[in-house]
């Protein structure tokens, strides 16, 4: 997620990155654990916990 939605990193953007911003743990609840296992196309165990960074900034070498 990118703080006030004042800049996009593409979808195709690859290389190292470094991002600065704010990382936050949110535990998920039953129901938004069985809602994005049924969404996921993979078929892979969906985490009770999320970790989410709010960007101020990403920089991407390559």
């Amino acid at each position: 997620m990118m703080r006030d939605h004042k800049f996009v990193v593409p979808k195709d953007a690859s290389g190292k990155a470094e991002v600065y911003g704010v990382l936050s743990r949110n535990q998920l609840s039953p129901e938004a654990v069985k809602h994005m296992q049924e969404e996921s196309k993979n078929g892979l165990p969906v985490s009770e916990v999320e970790f989410r960074i709010v960007a101020d900034g990403v920089e991407i070498a390559g």
